[in-house]
Formats: structure tokens, sequence, C-alpha cells
């Protein structure tokens, strides 16, 4: 469902919304940055004006009533980050390699940066926990997701039966055609399944399916199907709502997503 706030476009999730997660998977819209970073670049490590990405920022936290977030530096991994006290100084995340992040802390808004990695989104409305994890090709076939959903489990008491999963908007299997290492680390990940997520495409590549792979990596590890959504949006086709660094060859904006409960 894409919705628009303050002038700022994004995707929520009905289910996830009807739960109490306040919840968003940004898009580029309602900015101020120029040029290929145009227009809500949340990117800090792209080449775009500091003062532009602040000011992103500023707008971003306005609209949506954030008042902390946790961002770390995305590596690709499957580590992931328990937040367990009241957010003092946001920066203090931002040198932290993780690929995911859980937290139960209400008014501690959990978000990744992705522009064609798919963003997915846990909320636990039992334990009143939730979780964001980034996961591109390396990501997925690490099982990020999984990782997230234990970590929920161990740490909060949560029952994965009771979780709800959101996965945003990425690049679709319509435009991401992967080669060599890509495949064989997808059949090794995913054995016989591996030729249900790819099909052939031009030159001996593959198209690769992120999404319905996460899907598959959520079930597996205990998300009921009832409750796993997803927003069916190519990063790659949207450029009128997207970032996508495949479609921009590198030279892009990261859009955003977040989740998270209000204090009482």
């Amino acid at each position: 469902m894409i919705e628009e706030k303050q002038g700022i476009a994004f995707v929520s999730l009905p289910g996830l919304k009807q739960a109490g997660a306040v919840h968003g998977f940004i898009g580029r819209q309602g900015g101020v940055s120029e040029g290929e970073f145009r227009s809500l670049n949340l990117g800090i490590r792209t080449q775009d004006r500091p003062e532009a990405v602040a000011e992103n920022d500023r707008r971003f936290r306005r609209a949506f009533g954030i008042p902390s977030l946790v961002r770390v530096r995305q590596v690709h991994g499957r580590e992931v980050l328990v937040v367990d006290r009241k957010v003092k100084d946001e920066k203090a995340w931002w040198q932290v390699e993780r690929d995911a992040v859980i937290t139960d802390q209400p008014g501690v808004a959990l978000a990744v940066l992705t522009a064609d990695c798919v963003p997915i989104v846990l909320f636990d409305p039992e334990r009143r926990a939730w979780g964001i994890a980034h996961a591109g090709w390396r990501g997925t076939c690490l099982r990020t997701a999984a990782a997230a959903v234990e970590a929920m489990t161990e740490r909060f008491g949560s029952e994965p039966r009771d979780i709800l999963a959101g996965i945003g908007p990425g690049v679709g299997p319509c435009c991401y055609p992967v080669d060599g290492p890509v495949i064989r680390a997808v059949e090794e990940s995913f054995g016989e399944e591996a030729d249900e997520l790819m099909r052939p495409a031009p030159g001996g590549r593959r198209f690769l399916d992120l999404v319905e792979a996460n899907c598959r990596v959520l079930r597996k590890a205990g998300i009921a199907p009832e409750h796993l959504e997803k927003a069916d949006l190519c990063t790659s086709c949207r450029a009128d709502l997207f970032f996508s660094h495949r479609r921009d060859q590198g030279r892009t904006g990261r859009q955003i997503s977040f989740v998270m409960i209000l204090p009482a």
C-alpha cells in the first residue's frame, strides 16, 4: 500500500499496521537532494551533500514522529545486534557491523538502508518486540532474516508463529540477472529449491527472486504463511519511487525502512 505523509511517499503493510507496528518502507520523494540523489536520500555514506542528507533525515523523522533511530554499518552478513536499552548516542551505532537489529525498547526505531536489497521487518505483538534485517543475495543465502527470528526467540522469548514479517521493495526477478558465483551460492544455500528461485537469463546468467527466497527463509524459520506480507514492488522498475544501485550503475541514493512502537 503506497501512502504519503508530509510529502514523503512510503509503503506500509496492512497486517503489520493493524497489529500496531509503526513502520514504513520509505521512497525517494520528499527530500532536498539533487541530481542522481534526488530527493530523499538518507544514505549517510553516499557522495551526496552532507547537509542535504541531514535535512532529509530531519524531514523523515518529523513525518513519522521518530524519537530515536538505530542504524548500523551493513556488511552483508548475518550477525544480529540487540538493542536492550534506551538510545542516548545514535552515532555510536553507525560503525557497528550488523545486518539485523532487534529490540523491545518503546520509541526506538530500527532502520536499514537499501537500494535494491530487500528490507525485512519483524514484529511480535505478544512480546512487544521487533526487528529489521537487510538482505541482498549474500544475506539471503546466509539466511539473515532467520537469524533475526532466532535472536528474537532467544532474547525476548518470542514464538516464531507469533511474529509478523513484512518484506519491503527490492530488486525484482524481472531486473536481477546474476552470474556464476551468485548462482552457486544460491544452489548451495537452497539446494533443490534453487531452480524455483532462478529462471534463465541471457548470457548464461539467471534471474534471481530475492523476495521469494526470503519468504522461504522466513517460513523455514517458523513464520506462519498468514503472517508473511510482501510489498511486491521492484526498486529497479520504479525509478519514480525508489533508488536502485543496479539500475543507476552504483551512483544513487539510499532509501530507509524502519519499524518501532511508540512509547505509551
